[in-house]
């Protein structure tokens, strides 16, 4: 398939927690860009039943219940029932599969032994996309996980673009924290793995993408946003961003809970409250062993 028939996809690659889903629906605002949210969970939102789709609140960020948007009830019912969308695998996989990426023999990005609907399922958002705005050229995926990355890039109808979100590994432990209690360890871990992988990733296959530091954002997000513009080939307004979110009619299902008050947004602002709510020991200790990534990749130069 020649590129100009390939399904255009912006993917956004990150952990957790670092704030991608405010980022979805800034790129979200581009007459370019439909932002389909966290594409990842599509085979499950309609269980309500399950924990994770109870955290994000039930409801598409249009106002309708989840199961009962119109938008999305179309595109599941061309879809069928026995569609199989590429769902990231658990921990164990998923740090088996970036202890791969180090290794000579690993295949090239794929880890999907099993046919995928996912071009389909986009194609079918396109199409839609575009009664509601014919400009719209990309479909926009804020999974962000990297082996939902590897499995849709093995796909030769997908045209991806990857914009790559890191936050401060401090800010990154001290959320999960909060969330889940203990496990200082295995957060600090987890974002060490998160980035290295990802990055050594992007960078060996080279891959088109944009890197992204959250922090750098938050405090120059006009002239990142024209930095972003430029690399995708989007229109997000720049000196009114805010306004064009606020404004654009979204239908996201799965993301944080603030989807549910997009329509309140002011603009980007700088979650710090690791500096005064991450006890002391683990401030000192995140600082010192994350301090050289922090430095390169979050604060440094670009």
């Amino acid at each position: 398939m020649d590129k100009e028939n390939k399904l255009k996809v912006i993917y956004i690659a990150s952990g957790g927690h670092s704030g991608s889903t405010l980022l979805s629906f800034i790129l979200g605002s581009a007459k370019e860009v439909f932002n389909a949210g966290e594409l990842k969970y599509f085979g499950s939102i309609r269980d309500y039943q399950n924990s994770t789709i109870q955290f994000m609140g039930n409801r598409c960020s249009c106002g309708a219940e989840a199961d009962k948007c119109a938008f999305w009830v179309d595109i599941e019912h061309d879809l069928g029932p026995d569609f199989q969308i590429y769902t990231p695998q658990g921990l164990a996989a998923r740090l088996k599969l970036a202890l791969g990426l180090f290794l000579p023999l690993r295949r090239s990005h794929s880890t999907a032994d099993r046919p995928s609907d996912d071009y389909r399922l986009g194609r079918l958002i396109l199409e839609r996309a575009r009664r509601i705005n014919p400009s719209a050229q990309f479909i926009l995926d804020a999974s962000k996980s990297l082996d939902r990355l590897f499995a849709l890039r093995a796909d030769p109808r997908l045209d991806i673009k990857v914009l790559f979100l890191v936050r401060d590994g401090r800010g990154y432990i001290n959320s999960y924290r909060k969330i889940y209690g203990r496990g200082f360890l295995r957060w600090l871990l987890q974002w060490i793995v998160v980035n290295v992988s990802a990055r050594y990733y992007l960078e060996k296959e080279e891959i088109d993408h944009y890197s992204l530091s959250y922090e750098q954002f938050c405090d120059q997000p006009e002239a990142f946003i024209k930095e972003i513009n430029r690399h995708f080939g989007i229109s997000i307004p720049v000196d009114d961003y805010a306004r064009a979110v606020r404004e654009t009619v979204f239908h996201v299902r799965a993301g944080n809970p603030m989807k549910g008050s997009i329509k309140d947004f002011q603009g980007v602002f700088k979650d710090q409250k690791w500096q005064t709510e991450l006890p002391r020991f683990q401030s000192w200790l995140s600082t010192a062993l994350l301090g050289a990534f922090n430095r390169r990749w979050v604060y440094g130069q670009r």
